[in-house]
């Protein structure tokens, strides 16, 4: 594959990020058209020369990043299953766009961020992204030489051997998360994303697709579900998710990794690496089974002194008919269940399916408290099970839910 197979257009570098200009190139092209051969100034004509020259400068300092993503987008595609060289670079920019969370991050951190993948995807150190020299006036442009330089170094990209298989990629991405979840675990500073998640993320596979790699601001819905996808089970062409994931997930969701649990499942040097830091607290959480759009527990973040496990109901079951069958670990784990109610729904009928839903949960968890979660104070109690008729109303996070749950109702 050629740069010339992919139009490489301003367009597309501000589509995924990967350079970030005050005014996007649609607006900057048009003041350029309106300068060239000007011979009458016009109305805004300052606005107009303002936007061409900042968008230069942005230029000026981003040849380098972008003929590193351009080399990481044409390595990355050789991981991914589109059927064109042309689509599989789009899913490779995809990945490095969405991978490295371009999106958020400021000029400094993106073009580091860029540019240390690059190194990793197995050219000569000798060979660096060339940069691109524009001059105040623009009397000197070597786009042209820039361009050139590019080609050079993606057909040495293309031309390179022996990169990692997708089975050999996948057993170090899934390695990577041990430190990611420690860091969810304890703190401190988070490892940088690696190319091996770039490379798991162009091929669609689980170690890159299973949670973000930048963790600050996961949620806990976001944590949960990833348990439920961890303990489901992996189609052929994945390398399975290993036991030390999901007992990382586990742990970064504030529950404690007992050797009860983990002694018929791991070896002495995994169960050390998976147990680091693991939190041991006393307090019994929660199971929130939430509604699949707009619930309240969407934005909840980990609180690891409330164990929490926050999915959909279709999920459910994957914690006890799984790879890790949950429900003795869970049993003495847990204060309560919650429903959470559609208030947007008939309220009868949105009654009968959390009956049915504690059915399944009390055919593992015979003996756990459940209860509605609601958004709003309930109107009529006509048709609720007396033990429902004191909900959990609007918590802003499952601390506030389990203290609601373990309160005593009101007198009337």
């Amino acid at each position: 594959m050629s740069t010339s197979a992919v139009s490489l257009t301003p367009t597309l570098f501000e589509q995924y990020y990967v350079f970030r200009p005050p005014n996007p190139w649609s607006e900057v092209q048009a003041a350029r058209d309106k300068l060239r051969g000007l011979q009458v100034a016009y109305k805004g004509m300052e606005k107009d020369r303002d936007k061409v020259v900042a968008y230069v400068n942005v230029l000026r300092r981003s040849g380098r990043v972008l003929a590193a993503a351009v080399c990481l987008s044409a390595h990355l595609r050789r991981y991914s299953p589109a059927p064109t060289a042309e689509l599989g670079f789009m899913d490779g920019l995809a990945a490095l766009s969405v991978g490295l969370g371009l999106q958020s991050l400021d000029e400094s951190s993106r073009i580091a961020a860029i540019e240390r993948c690059f190194r990793d995807i197995g050219l000569q150190q000798s060979n660096d992204p060339p940069e691109l020299v524009i001059s105040e006036d623009l009397s000197t442009d070597n786009s042209g030489q820039w361009r050139q330089s590019l080609e050079k170094l993606v057909r040495e990209v293309n031309g390179i051997d022996n990169i990692p298989s997708a089975e050999d990629v996948q057993r170090e991405a899934w390695t990577a998360w041990e430190a990611r979840l420690q860091f969810l675990r304890q703190g401190g500073t988070l490892p940088p994303v690696d190319i091996n998640y770039l490379r798991c993320f162009a091929a669609g596979f689980l170690a890159a697709r299973i949670l973000p790699a930048t963790l600050e601001a996961i949620t806990l819905c976001a944590t949960s579900d990833a348990l439920t996808t961890a303990l489901a089970p992996t189609s052929k062409d994945q390398v399975p998710t290993p036991d030390t994931f999901t007992f990382g997930v586990l742990a970064a969701l504030g529950f404690d990794l007992s050797p009860e649990l983990l002694s018929s499942r791991v070896d002495a040097q995994l169960l050390s690496r998976a147990i680091t830091a693991s939190p041991q607290t006393t307090a019994k959480g929660l199971l929130v089974l939430r509604l699949p759009a707009a619930s309240q527990t969407a934005t909840w973040r980990i609180d690891l002194s409330i164990p929490t496990l926050d999915i959909v109901p279709d999920r459910a079951q994957d914690l006890f008919s799984g790879k890790l069958n949950l429900t003795r670990y869970l049993t003495t784990r847990l204060q309560g269940a919650l429903l959470e109610i559609d208030m947007s729904q008939q309220l009868p009928t949105e009654i009968i399916r959390c009956q049915q839903l504690r059915k399944i949960i009390s055919a593992f968890l015979p003996n756990l408290r459940t209860a509605l979660l609601v958004s709003r104070p309930l109107t009529t109690l006509t048709g609720i099970p007396v033990d429902w008729q004191h909900p959990v109303l609007s918590p802003p996070n499952q601390a506030d839910a389990a203290r609601q749950l373990s309160s005593p109702p009101m007198a009337a």
